[in-house]
Parts: structure tokens; sequence; C-alpha cells
């Protein structure tokens, strides 16, 4: 909500220097300059973006594999663009929780956050009985299906992975398969191999929500 302070990080990028965060409809930065840094959300929706120059030097050799970029980030462009709702609300407790627009506090259901575009895919976040959006890098819900939450604080904190593909968890690379759903955004972890590593890294944290208990932000 308005005057609540939103983690964001760039990340790095092969080639280019960060160059500073804009904002296209208000908001304000701790320091704009910084990578890793806090907005301070307006009442509106709003998209902020990284911008990055290219390196004067030739680019450092390929890293390992990564996870794969969130739905609002195009690695071909210049920019990494975020877009968050405006109905995060951050809690004394430090935890993220969701209010719509009649002032509740949204609890125990998958949350799509469509109220603002993402490049064509919506973000899934899981909040718990008490509102609080659960951070877990695996998790079993009330059907017996396991999900995977970003877990760093790299801009997409909590967000549910859902591409195939090579992850960086715990200094490890895991490929991770998914069964897709709800449009393609919303995947269940499918190979057994990555749900055992997962769980020996994360352990398991189960809750009693099963795939159809979902919230959309565009229907507040």
């Amino acid at each position: 909500g308005a005057g609540s302070f939103l983690y964001i990080y760039a990340g790095t990028r092969d080639g280019y220097v960060f160059n500073g965060w804009t904002s296209s409809n208000g908001g304000s930065f701790v320091d704009a300059t910084k990578s890793p840094t806090n907005f301070n959300m307006p009442a509106n929706d709003v998209t902020v973006t990284a911008n990055w120059i290219p390196e004067s030097t030739p680019p450092t050799p390929p890293t390992p594999p990564t996870p794969p970029t969130p739905p609002s980030t195009d690695e071909e462009d210049e920019t990494v663009t975020v877009t968050y709702s405006q109905y995060w609300i951050l809690g004394e407790d430090g935890a993220w929780r969701v209010r719509n627009r009649q002032g509740q506090i949204v609890t125990s259901s998958w949350l799509c956050d469509d109220a603002v575009s993402s490049n064509g895919r919506n973000v899934w976040y899981l909040l718990d009985s008490t509102g609080k959006m659960v951070t877990a890098g695996l998790v079993q819900d009330a059907s017996g299906n396991f999900y995977s939450l970003e877990t760093e604080h790299n801009g997409y904190f909590g967000m549910m992975r859902y591409r195939n593909g090579y992850y960086n968890v715990g200094g490890q690379s895991i490929y991770i398969e998914f069964e897709q759903s709800h449009g393609g955004s919303f995947g269940a972890v499918k190979n057994a191999s990555a749900i055992a590593r997962l769980r020996d890294i994360y352990g398991v944290t189960s809750v009693a929500i099963g795939s159809d208990n979902c919230t959309y932000t565009a229907s507040f």
C-alpha cells in the first residue's frame, strides 16, 4: 500500500553496469543509484525499471546456471522491469501481506498478482492462514503437490518458480521441471529428483491450501 517500503534488487548482467532506478508512476527510492535498495510505494500501480549501460571492458566469462528470470524480466533488452500492485503491505513483523480494497487481509490462498501486467505471465505467491507471504523453498499443498518459491532477496522474493530449467539453489545447480497450469505461470514441481534435492536443502513446508484456492488482485 501507499507508504510501504518494497525491497528491490536489480541483480547483475554480463557486459553491463547498473545505471540507476526509475519509476513510471510515482513513488520514491531510498537510493536510486544502488542496485539493492528500497522503494516507497505510491497509492497506485507503478512500474519500476532498472537501467543498464554497456561495460567499457569485455564481459567476464559465463557464470554457472542461475534461476530463470521471472516473467517481468527481458534479458534481451537493456532494462529489467519489475511491476508491483498497490495491495502489498509490509507489517511491523517484517512479513509481506496483501490487503484488498475493503481493507481485508487475504489469507490461506494462492495469490495471483494480476492487477498489473507481467509480460504476458501472471505472478503467483502463497499467503498463509495469518496472511503472511510464504517464503519456503519447497511447499507441499493439501493435494500433495510440491511447489518451489523464491527464497532469495533478488526482487522476486516469495514468487512461485514455474519455468523449466536449472536453478541455483544453495550453491547447487538443480534442474526443475514443472507441471504448469493456470495459464502456464503456476507450476507444480514434476520431477522427483528435484523434489528430493530441494527437500534436502529446504525441508518441506506443508500448507492446507489446494491449487484451486486462488485469489486475484485484478478482482479487488
